[in-house]
């Protein structure tokens, strides 16, 4: 549990260092800010209080980080088959499903990623791992909002 302390305290500064010069910059209002600090407390809480990993979770993160450093090496199928080595292992992972996700979409199977990343929400909803995946959900959602008004726009002017 120290060790999970000590990893998280320096986040949990940076975090709060992050907030406080976009309260500074007046980007946020002094309740925005208020929540934000304690969005990232109850994210150190969690992390502190949660549970040792179980060894099937250690060893699907064995594999998810095999698969990350795939991913970022742009090699996504090869990421995609380490991601899912790691949800056979631990099917509750959400993070593993965030970014098997990632590599579904770079490999332009938006159906399946929009499933993972919703998956990883349902999941695990309080977490980190399931708030990047929302944003990857509504940032998916948005890019289709445009892409349909803009084909109304054009079928208008047609």
């Amino acid at each position: 549990m120290l060790s999970t302390i000590k990893k998280q305290v320096p986040r949990l500064g940076e975090n709060i260092k992050t907030e406080f010069n976009s309260l500074r910059k007046r980007e946020t209002s002094l309740a925005g800010f208020g929540k934000a600090c304690s969005g990232h407390l109850v994210t150190l809480w969690r992390e502190i209080t949660k549970p040792p990993a179980t060894q099937e979770r250690k060893q699907a993160i064995q594999y998810l980080q095999v698969g990350i450093k795939l991913y970022n090496r742009k090699r996504f199928l090869d990421a995609l088959h380490a991601f899912k080595r790691a949800l056979d292992i631990d099917p509750k992972y959400s993070r593993a499903h965030l970014y098997y996700g990632n590599a579904q979409y770079k490999l332009n199977n938006p159906t399946e990623a929009i499933a993972s990343w919703e998956f990883a929400v349902r999941v695990d909803p309080e977490s980190e791992t399931a708030r990047k995946a929302q944003d990857r959900l509504d940032a998916l959602n948005t890019k289709n909002k445009r892409a349909l008004h803009e084909i109304k726009e054009h079928l208008k002017n047609a």
